[in-house]
């Protein structure tokens, strides 16, 4: 079987890694390859598209989710040249549309049987992204979703990553499952609405987090302190989850309505602050004023999670934004 991972960022790296160097002893890519052909994995670039095979099995799109659509398009203006070169008699190229970047190209001749009948597949590695952004693009689409985060000179552990698959047909799935339990022992199918909840989550419970501590460093560093400090502290915090519920491990001042120490706290901190970064946001203004008066041991009046997604993303992006 040949695989082509069309991407060259940290998602594309690292399932090149887990392909490449580090299967579980399942032989499950061997399995679904012509008897005697080995796993064949490429990586490309998906700019260029340079070198590209267009004989592989699966081209899987690790790229971000903005570049989908484009890079989908561009790889299905290749594809009727492998489809006319198999099978001339069989090609028939439909039209794009807005909602389908891919015109539907059809490969199989009639009368053809098994799994080939379901290749190639086209795949994106999205948690947010829809399947049906690949609708037309080669035989079968699908999803090959690890939910993890993944980091430049990072080495994981792929088996412990947890695979969300899906797929246009029932063969696509089992293609994709079985390929996905060569790296790792947690696959599990799940459709575009659930991967969107998942990812959503995964926001909070990493990318916002991290972002966390990169507040908690920076006062850290401003207060002369090492951020190492912390280190425990944060390792405490994610092992207790292994055996209570976030609510259960919850602590500090804000879970026990230690008002005196919160207020302290925000005196503290807005005395440090830098003109440019007083009050900058109205939603933190109005959260501010909610702690100070004690309103917010009313449920209703608890930040919604739209509320609070919209004011770290926009810390987070405010410093991007900065970066050279």
């Amino acid at each position: 079987m040949k695989i082509s991972i069309i991407g060259t960022g940290k998602v594309a790296n690292h399932l090149f890694k887990a392909l490449t160097e580090a299967p579980l002893p399942t032989g499950a890519p061997i399995e679904l390859a012509e008897q005697g052909s080995p796993l064949i994995v490429e990586q490309i670039n998906s700019r260029t598209l340079a070198g590209l095979s267009l004989d592989s099995d699966l081209f899987l799109l690790a790229v971000t989710d903005a570049a989908i659509p484009a890079v989908a398009a561009a790889l299905t203006t290749l594809l009727p040249q492998r489809a006319a070169e198999a099978h001339p008699e069989s090609i028939k190229v439909g039209e794009a549309s807005p909602s389908s970047p891919c015109p539907p190209v059809s490969r199989t001749p009639a009368g053809s049987r098994g799994a080939s009948a379901s290749l190639p597949i086209v795949a994106h590695t999205s948690g947010t992204t829809p399947i049906s952004a690949l609708a037309g693009c080669g035989a079968a689409q699908g999803v090959f979703y690890p939910l993890q985060t993944f980091s430049h000179n990072r080495d994981l552990d792929y088996s412990k990553i947890p695979f969300f698959i899906e797929g246009s047909n029932e063969e696509t799935t089992r293609i994709l499952t079985r390929i996905a339990r060569s790296i790792s022992h947690s696959v599990t199918l799940a459709d575009s609405q659930k991967r969107k909840a998942l990812h959503i989550a995964a926001v909070f419970a990493c990318n916002f987090s991290n972002h966390l501590y990169t507040l908690a460093a920076e006062h850290m560093q401003a207060n002369g302190l090492e951020f190492a400090t912390l280190l425990p502290l944060i390792e405490e915090t994610v092992a207790k989850l292994h055996t209570l519920t976030p609510a259960e491990a919850q602590t500090g001042p804000a879970a026990r309505a230690d008002h005196p120490t919160i207020a302290a706290h925000l005196a503290a901190l807005k005395a440090s602050e830098k003109p440019s970064e007083k009050a900058s946001e109205k939603a933190s203004e109005k959260a501010c004023e909610k702690i100070s008066k004690k309103e917010s041991e009313n449920p209703s009046e608890a930040p919604k999670k739209s509320e609070i997604y919209t004011l770290l993303t926009s810390s987070i992006l405010s410093r991007q934004e900065g970066s050279p």
